[in-house]
This record gives structure tokens, sequence and C-alpha cells, in this order.
């Protein structure tokens, strides 16, 4: 299963706290009373608490739909609120479920500042198709956008005690309105290696064991930084007869907890649709004395558009061959 997500911001003049409440607390009560097409709001299983999952019916094109809405956190005390889409119209068949992970905050206007995570869980790991969330969006911006009437009290002096705020329910598909996505794949793999020689070839000593197990290697040159955090690498190899690069980027070393992040930044490995591409690696003993290596991959791509699924099959499969010939390496030379 892979993890797409996007993220998304906006602002509203309401204050958090008087928000949260419509939104969170009381959206039970209150979207029914304002939005028509609604028919109700039924608890099928749980308390109202984490666990919980709503039925929430209404009308679409003459015919009665639902959606089931799973709660997965509510943490009050920061404003913080998380559910899924786990079945009904809402949920395409390519999707095992959607969750969104809302966090209000102040803005500095004196309302408040919304902060969206929208996560879409794959069936496998073929991202969302273009179209579908395309077609998501529109139809949700077209139809579900909806001026709930709250009677919330804003912090500026009012004739009408009513307030219009856009709620968007992504019942069709994922809403999304973004200036960047995030696609992140989850992945794991074993290794009959041990973690800390594992570690420690792939990430300590990766300049100087690649070049001598991969005959392809050319160079590893710094062009910045000193080799810690910050630092981005040029990785130099042949391909098809010809010399191409690749611009590697350190995020994060954590050899306490034998973890290592870094992103491709430039050259080949990093396609016209993406910004930058980060993995993030997690090893940890495994069951037969050698390695559980945890993966996951976050796609960074310009815009909103998903990243093609013949590139991401072709970059996995030159990984794992990589991945494998390091290992046979240290077999090897054990």
């Amino acid at each position: 299963m892979a993890v797409f997500t996007f993220e998304d911001e906006t602002t509203s003049p309401v204050v958090p706290a008087t928000l949260y409440k419509a939104l969170v607390k009381d959206a039970d009560n209150i979207v029914p009373k304002a939005v028509d097409s609604f028919k109700s709001v039924e608890i099928v299983e749980g308390n109202g608490g984490p666990g919980t999952i709503k039925k929430i019916s209404f009308l679409e094109d003459g015919e009665t739909k639902f959606v089931l809405h799973k709660i997965e956190a509510i943490d009050e005390a920061n404003l913080g609120y998380s559910y899924s889409i786990v079945g009904g119209v809402a949920l395409p068949d390519t999707a095992e479920k959607i969750t969104i992970d809302t966090k209000l905050s102040d803005g500095s206007n004196g309302g408040s500042v919304v902060k969206l995570s929208i996560k879409y869980h794959s069936k496998g790991d073929t991202p969302p198709n273009e179209d579908e969330l395309k077609a998501g969006k529109a139809k949700s911006d077209a139809l579900f956008k909806i001026p709930l009437l709250c009677q919330i009290p804003t912090n500026q002096t009012s004739s009408s005690p009513y307030i219009l705020i856009s709620y968007t329910f992504p019942f069709s598909s994922i809403s999304v309105s973004l200036s960047m996505a995030v696609f992140t794949f989850e992945d794991e793999t074993t290794s009959p290696v041990v973690p800390a020689t594992l570690y420690k070839a792939l990430v300590k000593d990766a300049d100087n064991i690649v070049p001598k197990a991969v005959d392809s290697f050319k160079s590893v040159e710094i062009v910045e930084g000193n080799g810690g955090p910050g630092t981005i690498k040029k990785i130099s190899f042949l391909e098809d007869g010809e010399t191409k690069f690749v611009l590697h980027k350190i995020e994060a070393i954590d050899e306490a907890n034998l973890g290592y992040s870094y992103s491709i930044v430039g050259g080949v490995a990093l396609p016209d649709t993406a910004e930058k591409i980060t993995i993030d690696t997690k090893l940890s003993d495994g069951s037969n004395g050698g390695s559980v290596v945890k993966l996951s991959i976050k796609y960074h791509s310009k815009g909103d558009t998903p990243p093609n699924e013949d590139e991401l099959k072709a970059g996995k499969a030159k990984s794992d061959a990589l991945f494998k010939v390091i290992e046979a390496y240290l077999l090897a030379n054990a």
C-alpha cells in the first residue's frame, strides 16, 4: 500500500476555538441544519470518540448516497482533528481510505489558519489517477463547497450574527488545491546483513563502498557542505555509454537509531514533474539475525500532478538492483 500526501493551507476570519467547535464538536448538529441536501448523520460504530464510524447520508442527483467517516484522533487542546473516509461514494475503488488531518491556529488577522494534510492510502502502489483527482476537485468545488451558515460571532462588528464559512465535503474524491503535493510510498525489505554493518555500508562508508561494488559508478564528490545534514553530493556513473549524474542532499543522520534521510534534488534521477524525492530509511533487527529495512519515499511534485506509474516502477527496479549489488558485496567481503 502506498500513501500519497497532499498538503494545503487556508485562512478564515473566524477565531480558531469557535471554528473548531463548529466544524468538529457541533458538526453533526450544524451541517444537517445548514445544508439542504443532507439527510442524516448516524453513528454505526463507537461512542463518538476515536474509532467511531459515522454514516453521513445526503441527496445527489435525486438519489440518496452516503459516506462512511471514521474518527482517527481528536486533539481539542491543540485544535487538531483527524478522520478518514472509509466507505461510500467518496472512496474511489483504488483507495483503502482517505485520511484528512486538520490543525487550526491563530491567524495574523485575528482569525484562523487551517492546515490540512490529506493522505490517500492506495490499494497497491498505484498513484491516484490524475484525471480522477482533477474531476474530484472540480466536482467538489462546484457541488460541495457549501456556504455553511453558522451563528458564530466574528471579531468584527457586524449587523448580522451570521458568518459564511466555506466548508468543502470531499464526497466524490479528494479535493486538492495546492502549489505542491507530496506523494508518499511506504516499503519494507529484508537483508541477511546485520543492521550495524548494513548501515555502515549504506551511510557511513557509502562513498567508498559503492564505487567498489558497482562497476558503472565513476565518482562521488561533495559540491556543498561538510558531510553532515545539508550536504549535497554529485554522484556520477555510466549509463547506456554516457556519463550521467544525480545530486543527493543529506537531510538527516540518526546513527543511534540507524536512521538516514536524503533527497534527490537534481540530475537524471529527478523527473521534470518533481521538486525533489526524499528517501527516509530506518534499519532494525530482523527475525533471522539480519535486517529489516523500512523506507518512506516522498515524491514532492511540482503542482498536484501525481508521479508517472512507469517512472515509479523503473526507479524502484533500479534501487532494488543497486541494493542487491551492495548487499552481495558485503556478503562476499564479510
